[in-house]
């Protein structure tokens, strides 16, 4: 799911707020440096989080620069600067986790747009695998998603189980990249599996209608009201104390995140999932 892991941006200082907007566009101008302009347009909010991540306990040195907007050029934008190495794994997982959510949307809804996405990120797809260690045709290689047995993710074990090899291991293996000690070893698969089972419990529960409606498997009723509340509270509780003593103003931005960002999303998409399944009924 792109944009679940963002900030509440009104419990932001402005210097952090503004961090948030330098992180977010230094993300896609890595992307671009690594892709090209056109795979920009798939770039995931994930990849704001990684990069806090990697800013937030890494000592990187940076610098402000201004460059033209990758989406509007003649717009400037303040961006991080920062190495190259952690710039090419920020593009990397940008290009897997753009082309794996371009292509489950193509898949579940024959969406010519994601078909266009995805098509722009498959000539970068083999270097992102290699830039952060990946085999090619083993997890998590995101190529292999289509072959999984979607029937048993009717439970929430069944899902975040069937789905962690490759989105847990994602995670992993740009962690394992950047060779930062916090994100590696005991903690970082911890903060791996964690952001796995939030990302995938959140996705079913905001698409439990949907599901229902097509026949997909979803551990949710069509019906449910609150039956994810207690799951991912645990969880997000988790991931703020896994990511306590990321240096400021990246802590604020992580705290925001995983305190109130995350359930202030799932409530926007919920409520625009909802009115697009009105819409829908209306129209038949």
């Amino acid at each position: 799911m792109i944009g679940l892991f963002r900030p509440l941006n009104n419990n932001l200082q402005k210097t952090e707020l503004a961090k948030v907007k330098q992180i977010h566009c230094s993300g896609c101008v890595s992307l671009r440096r690594f892709g090209s302009w056109p795979s920009t347009l798939a770039y995931p909010y994930e990849t704001d989080l990684l990069n806090w991540l990697i800013f937030g306990f890494g000592n990187l040195k940076s610098n402000i620069k201004h460059l033209p907007c990758t989406a509007m050029p003649l717009i400037p934008k303040t961006v991080l600067t920062f190495p190259k190495k952690y710039q090419d794994i920020s593009g990397a997982f940008s290009v897997l986790v753009g082309w794996a959510t371009a292509s489950d949307h193509e898949r579940d809804e024959n969406s010519r747009l994601s078909k266009f996405l995805r098509k722009r990120l498959d000539p970068h797809l083999e270097t992102a695998l290699a830039t952060l260690d990946i085999t090619p045709g083993t997890p998590p290689d995101p190529r292999l998603l289509s072959e999984l047995d979607e029937s048993k993710g009717n439970t929430i074990e069944g899902l975040t189980s069937l789905y962690r090899p490759f989105v847990s291991g994602l995670w992993k293996s740009a962690f394992l990249s950047t060779g930062i000690p916090a994100l590696t070893g005991e903690r970082g698969q911890s903060l791996a599996d964690n952001l796995s089972d939030v990302m995938l419990v959140s996705d079913a529960w905001i698409d439990r209608q949907t599901d229902h409606l097509n026949g997909y498997p979803n551990p949710f009723s069509p019906n449910a009201t609150n039956e994810a509340d207690g799951y991912l509270e645990q969880k997000l509780k988790e991931l703020t104390l896994l990511t306590h003593g990321a240096k400021e103003p990246y802590g604020a931005i992580l705290r925001s995140v995983f305190k109130d960002g995350v359930g202030a999303r799932i409530w926007k998409m919920q409520n625009l999932k909802g009115r697009k399944l009105e819409k829908s009924n209306d129209a038949k």
